[in-house]
């Protein structure tokens, strides 16, 4: 809820008011686990940029073969603080971490 490209926004999902300006209480201990793969990485400087460390956390019962996580990873390259990947499934959907898994994790990217 300390994304102002995704949830720190104005009445967002059942918020009743603003999440706006969340983000400037975070020590910099703080990791993000970053679940918003949509902007590929857009957002993920603004975390950098505050000093934080982050997770991306792709699949959520899509991206099949890990053509998202790996696109996503590529782009978030030379963003300082990305400390991997994580995958994250709702719908107890583990027959996709395989394919996921390699693209994410399968070599010394980073």
């Amino acid at each position: 809820m300390f994304d102002p490209q995704h949830n720190a926004i104005d009445h967002y999902y059942a918020v009743t008011g603003t999440l706006a300006g969340s983000w400037k209480g975070l020590d910099k201990d703080v990791g993000i686990v970053n679940w918003n793969g949509g902007p590929m990485g857009k957002n993920c400087k603004f975390f950098a940029d505050l000093g934080l460390k982050q997770i991306l956390s792709g699949y959520y019962d899509s991206d099949e073969n890990g053509a998202g996580i790996k696109e996503w990873m590529d782009k978030t390259k030379s963003i300082p603080g990305i400390a991997g990947a994580m995958y994250t499934t709702w719908e107890a959907k583990y027959g996709a971490m395989g394919p996921w898994a390699m693209k994410a994790w399968g070599s010394a990217r980073r």
